[in-house]
């Protein structure tokens, strides 16, 4: 279970710079294919810095709506039944 939480947390981490890196070194070959000049990589790119903005900023949003299940778990599995805290 640890090597799958760790491989879940590397992708992640890879994952959150790999569009801007992939989109620097595949746009001179895909702007062709799409009929537009290469100046729209700068829009696609600001797009995902708005995504990544918007996602982060609705992260706490979504967490209090969803809850801290993993983290409720764990706090009160370690009471004892009679524990008055």
């Amino acid at each position: 279970m640890f090597h799958l939480l760790l491989s879940v947390i590397y992708l992640a981490f890879i994952s959150l710079g790999l569009p801007d890196a992939l989109l620097g070194s595949a746009w001179p070959s895909m702007y062709p294919a799409f009929h537009v000049p290469v100046s729209y990589a700068g829009i696609i790119s600001m797009i995902i810095a708005a995504g990544t903005v918007i996602s982060s900023l609705q992260s706490d949003r979504l967490t209090k709506k969803l809850g801290h299940r993993s983290s409720e778990k764990n706090e009160t599995s370690g009471s004892k039944a009679g524990d008055d805290r």
